[in-house]
């Protein structure tokens, strides 16, 4: 069921999306495109949200112990670099993000 209700979100979704490259070409919004609209939020809002709340999720709720286990698990770094990438995850990261994401939105500009 799920996948019929989230095949049928994105079919009413792609349908104006790909409408507005030829009939619907002069509606606009915002002076967008719904195509160009639809890139944009995709583009500028939800993948760097994704990102930040991904690396909050994953710095801040996951085990150390199981982000260590698969830190070390394909690789031969040990466990000072696995330390260093988690304060980078957990600090570094989000401000970053945050930031990409301030400056996409129009907030900040560098």
């Amino acid at each position: 069921m799920a996948t019929w209700v989230i095949g049928g979100v994105g079919l009413l979704i792609a349908i104006p999306a790909a409408l507005s490259f030829g009939p619907w070409s002069g509606f606009t919004i915002f002076g967008l495109t719904i195509f160009e609209s639809i890139d944009y939020v995709t583009s500028n809002i939800i993948l760097p949200l994704g990102a930040l709340f991904t690396a909050l999720f994953v710095g801040f709720r996951l085990p150390r112990k199981l982000l260590l286990e698969e830190f070390t698990k394909s690789s031969n770094l040990g466990k000072k670099s696995f330390f260093i990438w988690l304060l980078l995850l957990k600090y570094i990261a989000p401000i970053a993000i945050l930031l990409i994401f301030l400056s996409a939105i129009g907030f900040l500009s560098f």
